[in-house]
């Protein structure tokens, strides 16, 4: 089964017509995140399998869940990115960052729920090494 498996150089060679192709959430995340360098070679993909009239991809259910998963996560890492910033550095959201936000009240009663060490680390590297879902539970309770 492995054999089967290419990478996104020997992709541009092959000629996908009449092929089951099997898509990744990586894949998928990678296209939809501006920061990914991943991204520009999935799009140069896309754009092959458009040219070659290869107009629908079907995900799995799985794929999809990953997906909505991820996007969800990243969401909530915004968030609670950008309270912690607003309440140690005397920042002042733009427009769009308010309307990531949403009610600053629910944001600012999240960040309650993630250790201080945690959310100073976020401001620094910008990754959050705090589970999600622990956070989320602990909100809900």
């Amino acid at each position: 089964m492995y054999e089967f498996i290419i990478d996104s150089t020997d992709a541009t060679f092959v000629d996908f017509n009449q092929a089951s192709i099997a898509i990744d959430a990586c894949f998928l995340l990678a296209y939809l995140d501006n920061d990914d360098p991943r991204g520009v070679k999935v799009s140069l993909l896309l754009d092959k399998w458009s040219k070659e009239k290869i107009n629908e991809l079907v995900i799995t259910n799985k794929v999809a869940a990953e997906i909505i998963h991820n996007l969800f996560k990243n969401k909530i890492r915004d968030i609670i990115y950008l309270i912690h910033k607003m309440n140690t550095q005397k920042y002042s959201p733009t427009k769009e960052e308010l309307q990531i936000i949403g009610d600053i009240n629910t944001a600012r009663n999240l960040i309650k729920y993630v250790p201080k060490s945690k959310l100073d680390e976020l401001v620094k590297c910008g990754e959050l090494h705090y589970n999600i879902g622990t956070i989320l539970k602990d909100y809900k309770l």
